[in-house]
This record gives structure tokens, C-alpha cells and sequence, in this order.
């Protein structure tokens, strides 16, 4: 076998290091992506919950005027 056609792992770990580079990145990057949509899905969920809760608050009557005029009276 001769050196310049058969170049050996020397010439096989820089294509294994790129593709194991481009591999891990597009695994980050899918990660980043999934939290992202995960965190925006949870966003929008607590959001809708609060209005719920304001739209489900109980709402106190306003006081009639007796009571506002009895207010100041003493028994």
C-alpha cells in the first residue's frame, strides 16, 4: 500500500471531526428549538390562565344607598 493512495486515519479524522461537529451542533440547535416552542406553549397557557381568573373573579356588588347612609349612622 502506498501512503498517497491510501492515506490512512490521519486523513479520515478531520471528516469524522466535521461531521461530528455538524451532527452535535443540529442536535443542539433542536434542543434549543424544542424548549423554545415548549416555553412559548407554557407562556401562553399561564397567560390564558390568568385571564380565566380574572374573568372568573368574583365581582362584590356595589352598596345601595341605605347602606352607604347607614354607614355613618352609630346604633
Amino acid at each position: 500500500m502506498n501512503r498517497l493512495t491510501h492515506p490512512g486515519i490521519a486523513g479520515t479524522l478531520p471528516t469524522v471531526a466535521i461531521f461530528l461537529t455538524v451532527v452535535v451542533a443540529a442536535y443542539v440547535i433542536s434542543i434549543a428549538f424544542v424548549c423554545v416552542l415548549f416555553s412559548r406553549t407554557l407562556l401562553r397557557e399561564r397567560s390564558t390562565q390568568a385571564v380565566d381568573t380574572v374573568a372568573l373573579a368574583p365581582t362584590h356588588p356595589e352598596p345601595s344607598d341605605t347602606e352607604l347612609s347607614a354607614v355613618g349612622k352609630t346604633a
